[in-house]
This record gives structure tokens, sequence and C-alpha cells, in this order.
């Protein structure tokens, strides 16, 4: 399953480029999205063990300004009665390259909860990331994240991409990974406003 996700997600961000490629500049006048809420399946494996854990995800992102934007998310994967959680509230700053990409960081709160720890961790999260829309269809990201969970510091990353089905409504995937050796396989739906 997990060859088999990676090599779907692999692919449509590879499709996806070469389509943005070939798009027509004048396409792509839209900016990133920073205004949506999403839902979708989340599948992680950790590569010591090779447990899959399935579940979901659901995000938000709502700009204040130009400039600010606001963002939190809940994910929850179980595999045989073991659960682990995590939420985050962030709050991040948006740079325009131009007006197809933007350049984003930012700072915020993550709670993780596991059922293999005593209790619930409440710690911090850095992010900065790329966001590229090289046409009207496809939006394009990569993040980079720095975490303390259970009082270890993780580093992660997450590639992804959306396909617009209409200005409102895109179809997205992406794929992550950590400095612990968790692979995870993200299939979703976003509303953006």
């Amino acid at each position: 399953m997990k060859k088999f996700a990676v090599s779907l997600v692999s692919s449509a961000l590879l499709s996806s480029v070469v389509f943005a490629a070939n798009a027509n500049a004048e396409e792509a006048s839209v900016a990133p999205s920073f205004n949506y809420l999403s839902a979708g399946y989340s599948e992680m494996e950790h590569s010591s063990s090779d447990a899959t854990f399935s579940g979901m995800r659901a995000q938000f992102s709502r700009s204040i300004t130009d400039v600010v934007f606001v963002r939190g998310g809940y994910e929850s994967v179980s595999r045989d009665g073991a659960t682990y959680e995590e939420s985050e509230f962030s709050l991040g700053a948006r740079f325009a390259v131009d007006e197809r990409s933007s350049v984003y960081a930012g700072a915020g709160f993550l709670n993780a909860y596991s059922t293999d720890a005593a209790g619930s961790n409440l710690d911090h999260l850095y992010f900065t990331g790329v966001a590229v829309r090289p046409s009207e269809d496809v939006e394009l990201r990569v993040e980079l994240q720095r975490a303390r969970v259970y009082r270890e510091h993780q580093t992660r990353a997450e590639i992804g991409a959306r396909y617009f089905v209409s200005p409102k409504f895109s179809v997205d995937a992406s794929y992550g990974f950590t400095n612990s050796n968790t692979d995870a396989v993200r299939l979703g739906v976003s509303f953006h406003f």
C-alpha cells in the first residue's frame, strides 16, 4: 500500500510539474491559497517497525492581512488500539515573490497525544515553506518544520500538490517524512474562500 501511495503521489507531483511547465503564463495569475479548510485521509508508517497507522487529517488557514495568516490542524491515526494525535495552532507570515509564488514562515504550538506515552505534550513548532501556483489549476508546496514532540526535536518535510477542479475546490495529495523515520501519505479535498 505504501509503495502504491508513494508512487501515486510522486506521479501526481511529476505530472503537475510537467503540466505547469507547459502552462501559459497568462493563465497563472492566481496567487497560492492561504484561505482554506481541508479534510482527508492520512496514512503513516514508521520504518523501524513497519507498522502502518491510518486515520484522518483536517486543516484550516486564514489570512488576517496581506502578509499575516493563522493556521491550525488536527491529525489522528491509529492501529490495533494504539492512537497518535496532533493538534497545531500557528501564526505565520507570507511574502510574495511574484503574483504566482510565495515564501512563508511561522511558529506555533503543537499538542501531541499518544496512547503509548503518558498523556499529551504541548510544545512548539517552527515552519517555513514555498507555495507556487504555476497555473490556475495547480498549486505546489514544499514545507519544512522543526517541532518538539515529547522532549525530542523532529525535523519534518512535506511535499504537496493541489489540483483545483473549481476556483473554490481542490483535490490534494502530499508526502511527508521526518528524521524519526516516519513517512506519511495524505489525500484529501480543500474548500477555498
